[in-house]
């Protein structure tokens, strides 16, 4: 009996532990203008008044976009502001513009792309850094060469920067530009660049979760 006993307490120690070092599996979102992508347990979609106080400053800086929809992931407990989730920062964006049809190459034709597309995500940049920038008192540190790279079973323009906003600590970036036949993907992943290691990994299975709708 005294065995028996002993084997169950094992058994429910191993259990606790378990239930202790168990990890949440990321949660698979599906967008149906964009398609699918993971959020991870450490984020959480930017929603409620922090939401509200993020777009109303963003049309002031930017002012209203037609034909835009936008979805971002942020560190987990913002939204309720606990006090501790602004220890770090972390965001993915995903801005996605709509134009006719044909406007942009085929998700199946991304293979196709070249120095011309990475001359229209430049221009736009530097557009952005120019005029958007200032308002916010934002300073680009440095920049990376565009380059096309391949996520999953489509290519896109991938760019690297690092940008800071006054005092605050200097911000990776990286951004990746998608065409889907009448609209673009604009997919930006960002942390502190002092939190490399705290975010990289994180970041780089959200990357590999990534499945567009073709249109």
């Amino acid at each position: 009996m005294k065995l028996i006993s002993k084997y169950f307490f094992l058994v429910l120690l191993a259990t606790i532990f378990h239930l202790m070092s168990f990890k949440p599996e990321n949660q698979l979102l599906t967008i149906d203008y964009f398609g699918e992508i993971s959020l991870p347990d450490q984020m959480e979609i930017q929603g409620g008044s922090y939401k509200e106080g993020n777009d109303s400053y963003s049309r002031n800086i930017i002012g209203n976009l037609e034909n835009h929809q936008s979805l971002v992931f942020q560190q987990k407990g913002l939204n309720s502001l606990e006090k501790n989730s602004f220890n770090t920062y972390a965001r993915v964006v995903i801005d996605t513009y709509f134009g006719e049809k044909g406007k942009y190459k085929l998700l199946s034709e991304t293979n196709n792309l070249d120095q011309i597309d990475i001359n229209n995500y430049n221009n736009n940049f530097e557009i952005q850094v120019n005029t958007i920038w200032p308002k916010a008192k934002i300073q680009l540190v440095s920049s990376t060469e565009t380059l096309i790279t391949k996520i999953g079973n489509f290519y896109c323009t991938k760019h690297n920067y690092i940008r800071q906003m006054e005092n605050s600590k200097p911000v990776f970036v990286e951004v990746y530009r998608v065409q889907n036949n009448d609209r673009v993907h604009l997919i930006s992943f960002s942390y502190r660049s002092t939190e490399i290691i705290q975010w990289r990994t994180i970041m780089n299975k959200i990357i590999e979760s990534i499945k567009i709708k073709k249109i």
